[in-house]
């Protein structure tokens, strides 16, 4: 590092923006295969696919190959931290700026409604789900997940900065790792993308039914996994 001659907080941030480059190289390619494939039928799904879970591809590809390239010292940890609080103070801000008040009010009672009945699932979630599913800092990782299902993923990042800002039980880590596989499908990805186009084709009920039984799996195995891992602990302690 000492015989860089470009300033470490450029270089990371160029870290930044070639992971983007990428995302956003993959997202363009989708977009082509969708407009010569099933979107030339006006079935449409990629196109409402947003850059963000494509950009977290593209940090998990840079990593990747910088450490494969023995390159991984010039990634500074705590420079990737500064750069990601000042990216999520942006977000925030700019979220709060575009949300459309006069949408809201045309939908206040379908809103109203949706925001209740997603609160109290969000809360039982978090008070009787997360202890029983998530066998370590059931709290830290629970809050951040949390605050995602109840806003957007940097919601859930700031509340896991709010209750471990040190990060001392890695709360952090394992919610970066859980949206590699959870934006580019649900989190803003294919599924959220296709789910008008798939309501509208099957109709409202089948859809319901489709998440339902997804839900109950994931709840099924959540719990399945607990004990597993719980009595893996315990022999582990022994």
């Amino acid at each position: 590092m000492d015989g860089l001659l470009i300033d470490p907080l450029s270089l990371n941030l160029a870290f930044v923006g070639v992971a983007i480059a990428i995302g956003w190289l993959i997202l363009a390619v989708l977009k082509f295969i969708e407009s010569v494939t099933w979107g030339a039928g006006g079935f449409q799904v990629i196109q409402y696919v947003p850059l963000f879970p494509m950009a977290l591809i593209g940090g998990l590809i840079v990593q990747v190959v910088t450490v494969r390239l023995g390159l991984g010292s010039l990634i500074i940890r705590p420079l990737q931290e500064r750069i990601s609080g000042v990216a999520l103070d942006v977000v925030i801000v700019t979220a709060l700026a575009s949300i459309s008040l006069r949408v809201l009010g045309n939908n206040l009672l379908p809103f109203l409604i949706l925001a209740i009945a997603g609160i109290v699932w969000n809360i039982w979630g978090f008070i009787f789900l997360a202890p029983r599913i998530l066998p370590r800092y059931w709290f830290e990782r629970g809050i951040g997940d949390m605050g995602q299902s109840m806003g957007v993923t940097a919601t859930g990042i700031l509340l896991i900065q709010m209750v471990d800002p040190d990060n001392h039980t890695g709360a952090f880590e394992s919610f970066a790792y859980k949206q590699l596989f959870f934006e580019p499908i649900v989190g803003g990805g294919l599924f959220t993308a296709a789910a008008p186009a798939l309501i509208v084709q099957f109709g409202p009920s089948v859809v319901l039914l489709l998440t339902t039984g997804l839900l109950a799996f994931w709840l099924i195995f959540g719990l399945w996994n607990f004990k597993r891992m719980r009595k893996t602990f315990r022999q582990a302690n022994l």
